[in-house]
């Protein structure tokens, strides 16, 4: 959100200065945390079998597109937007108001784990950013739009949080990080796809044509998330266990395909 408003109120290369300075910066701060890094696996643990052939992992990768998606769609319709109504300055706060929720989610969810089931923080968080998307391309004050975007992000972590605890469930702990770089990928390729497709839309049809790629992107994630509770029951309900009890471990073993 800092690299857009650098990009729209100041100069482009501006942004992209401090998008390689906040890359650099964090990745050193996250290696130096060798406190909290995984145990080293042993030599032979790593399994030969592609990653991808495991079929839980495959579905939260997909509903982690479609999250990018959304991201991505939002990204750019709302650039689009604040230049529309004439101020442009207002995109940074904007793009900020859907991360500030987003992060509020975060920090609620962390410092109290396991409030509510894996399930219904999945489909809680995917509903609210369905209902709060398919506002957004019918609003036309700055405000609302605002108070739209924050409603959106307060969805954000909840899924994302819910996807990546299913991901370490369902795959060998000597793959984790394999697995965790997927569905980051996933992310990754859901944003750039919505920002060009979004991008297209607006050119042709405005602001609201690209918004409602984020809406269509939001209801795909809100059917993932049911398709998930249907196909991954076994390892929401490990999930859900209480620490120490019987079948949840560290790094499940969802049998592939």
């Amino acid at each position: 959100m800092v690299v857009t408003a650098l990009a729209v109120g100041v100069t482009p290369w501006s942004a992209v200065l401090a998008s390689v300075l906040l890359t650099v910066a964090g990745g050193l701060a996250f290696a130096a945390q060798r406190r909290t890094q995984p145990a080293p696996a042993p030599g032979g643990a790593r399994a030969s079998a592609d990653l991808w052939g495991n079929g839980p992992l495959r579905l939260l990768v997909v509903l982690l597109a479609a999250m990018g998606l959304v991201f991505g769609a939002l990204d750019v319709s709302t650039i689009a937007f604040a230049r529309e109504r004439g101020v442009p300055g207002a995109t940074g706060l904007l793009l900020a108001l859907f991360a500030l929720a987003s992060g509020a989610t975060g920090l609620f969810l962390g410092a109290r784990p396991g409030l509510l089931p894996m399930r219904s923080q999945l489909l809680a968080g995917a509903a609210a950013l369905t209902a709060a998307t398919l506002v957004l391309p019918f609003v036309t004050p700055v405000p609302a739009y605002g108070a739209a975007m924050f409603a959106a992000g307060l969805g954000v972590s909840a899924v994302l949080i819910g996807a990546m605890q299913l991901i370490e469930a369902a795959v060998p702990a000597a793959r984790l990080t394999e697995a965790l770089a997927l569905g980051i990928a996933g992310i990754q390729l859901g944003f750039a796809a919505a920002a060009a497709l979004a991008g297209a839309l607006i050119d042709w049809a405005g602001p609201s044509a690209g918004l409602a790629v984020g809406s269509l992107a939001a209801g795909t994630a809100l059917l993932l998330v049911l398709v998930v509770g249907r196909r991954l029951a076994g390892i929401l309900t490990r999930q859900d266990a209480p620490v120490g009890r019987p079948g949840r471990s560290a790094g499940g073993t969802a049998p592939p395909g």
